[in-house]
């Protein structure tokens, strides 16, 4: 008479699970559904391990502040393409990260998917896809860091002292 294949537990739900006979790697879950719960199980534990710098929110904002200044003060002149384009660049860069930092401060306070896909006008698949995970660490990781600020010709009519040097006429 053959032995009856062994009993485990499931790792997630603790539910008995039979073993094969036949050989190959033990079940360590009863269910695909289990398996998935514990690698989120799994995933949450490291996520929560990982949290944002304390000064990160304040630095984003800053240096966005800064960004915008920048841009405002280079509308004043006639500004040169590549400047705005990588100055907006930035800017969207900044805000995107910006969100991705408010979305992961409300998850670490038990927001559910649902309720930041619904503020963010999105569906929860969207809205775990767009800031879920290490997304959020990735983006404050890769944002470009502030250039100096540089200061651009103005058009402004010379100073007293070019124009006495100048010849009359001109």
């Amino acid at each position: 008479m053959a032995e009856p294949p062994p009993r485990t537990r499931c790792a997630f739900c603790g539910k008995g699970i039979e073993q094969s006979t036949k050989g190959g790697r033990p079940k360590d879950y009863c269910d695909r559904k289990c398996r998935g719960r514990a690698q989120r199980r799994r995933d949450r534990g490291r996520w929560a391990a990982e949290p944002l710098p304390d000064d990160a929110w304040r630095s984003v904002t800053g240096e966005l502040t800064s960004r915008v200044r920048q841009l405002h003060d280079v509308g004043s002149d006639e500004p040169a393409l590549a400047t705005v384009l990588r100055l907006t660049a930035c800017l969207r860069e900044d805000a995107e990260c910006l969100a991705a930092m408010a979305v992961d401060a409300a998850r670490r306070r038990g927001w559910e998917w649902s309720e930041v896909a619904t503020a963010a006008g999105l569906s929860a698949a969207s809205a775990r896809a767009r800031w879920g995970g290490v997304r959020v660490r990735r983006l404050v990781a890769a944002r470009a860091p502030l250039p100096p600020a540089r200061r651009t010709s103005t058009n402004r009519p010379p100073s007293g002292a070019e124009t006495e040097n100048r010849p009359e006429g001109q």
